[in-house]
């Protein structure tokens, strides 16, 4: 029989094999785990420079029925030649929860979760990093060095959304970090074209007040943002939409109005310059894509009180979009962050091509 001081090493040991041995992981999204994604995304570990403090959070729809207790989640490089031996040391927490369908997601962080979110990492300092050698071509091996390992492990009861969330309170970052592997669905773009001119709101020179729209298909999902640019400063603005377009002249009125006002809704107001951004306030919508083919007209109306027109209202260019038909879901999962606000903002961007359906490819331990 081994001595005791000999006995406890080897009994560690053997726990320790065991527990590796134990160890299973599942990759999300979906059939990535020996395949490189198509994208790469600094977000939320090294990207210090652009936000030091921020919310990220991924929603996942495609883990399965089976319930898992999930020990870490783990990363890997995006593809490159280069080796990366810098590090970033986060004051960070970490959430995990039940989320919604990965298709249905909204802005606002806490609308994401069906549940209460559990606290799974406690907040303290975490070591993200070194990468170490990249390669090319991908995919890079999911390393502990790029990971998240949980106080505790959390119970995944499938077969609904698994939500997670970091909220990064400070990162100090030495050396170079790379992008993370990231994987994006095939989008399907709308047809988007010109039914007439906006006008010149008051206090713009640089051209006509317009209303760009950013409107994708991603899996069968309308992701849809409609903002505004050169449209008079700090005022109210609405947006129509229709399916007739009745290029309508108003005596007193700038413009013509380009819609038959079948829908009207808030945009919020335009900034000192004129502008709604689209990402960050403006008209934004996640629908399943029945519409295919269906054509919607557009255009946005500001209250422009320094005109000297009877009817003092600044309308935008009119824009005819046309729906394309609905996509395949091939990517079931979606990613939130914001760059302003830090962990106590309640809103995220709204990036059309880069919000519903794309998120790191993540590996979930267990």
């Amino acid at each position: 029989m081994p001595h005791l001081p000999l006995a406890l090493p080897l009994a560690t040991a053997a726990l320790l094999a065991a527990g590796l041995t134990a160890q299973s992981s599942l990759v999300s999204p979906a059939g990535l785990a020996q395949r490189e994604g198509n994208s790469g995304n600094a977000f939320p570990f090294a990207n210090t420079s652009v936000a030091a403090s921020r919310r990220y959070q991924q929603v996942h729809s495609d883990l399965g029925a089976a319930t898992r207790t999930i020990r870490a989640l783990r990363f890997r490089l995006s593809e490159t030649t280069q080796g990366f031996g810098g590090t970033s040391f986060l004051d960070l927490e970490m959430v995990m929860g039940p989320a919604v369908p990965w298709n249905t997601i909204q802005t606002g962080f806490d609308q994401n979760w069906t549940a209460a979110p559990t606290t799974v990492i406690g907040r303290k300092i975490v070591q993200f990093g070194p990468q170490g050698a990249g390669a090319s071509p991908g995919p890079a091996p999911f390393g502990d060095q790029q990971g998240l390992f949980l106080d505790a492990p959390f119970l995944h009861a499938g077969p609904g959304s698994l939500g997670w969330e970091v909220r990064v309170h400070g990162a100090v970052q030495s050396g170079a970090l790379g992008a993370n592997d990231a994987h994006a669905a095939t989008p399907g773009y709308f047809g988007l074209a010109s039914t007439g001119e906006g006008c010149v709101a008051s206090g713009q020179s640089g051209g006509r007040m317009s209303v760009p729209i950013s409107a994708l298909d991603v899996g069968g999902t309308v992701v849809f943002a409609a903002g505004l640019v050169r449209g008079p400063a700090s005022a109210p603005a609405l947006l129509a939409m229709g399916v007739g377009n009745p290029n309508l002249a108003l005596p007193g009125l700038c413009g013509r109005i380009c819609t038959d006002l079948l829908l009207v809704v808030p945009m919020g107001s335009t900034d000192p310059s004129g502008a709604i951004s689209s990402s960050e306030s403006g008209f934004r919508i996640v629908l399943p894509n029945t519409f295919g083919g269906a054509r919607l007209q557009v255009q946005a109306h500001a209250l422009d009180m320094f005109r000297s027109d009877p009817l003092r209202v600044a309308n935008s260019d009119g824009v005819q979009v046309t729906f394309p038909n609905p996509g395949l879901p091939t990517v079931q999962a979606s990613r939130l962050f914001n760059n302003a606000g830090g962990v106590l903002a309640t809103q995220g961007l709204f990036l059309p091509a880069s919000m519903v359906g794309y998120a790191l490819v993540t590996e979930f331990v267990f």
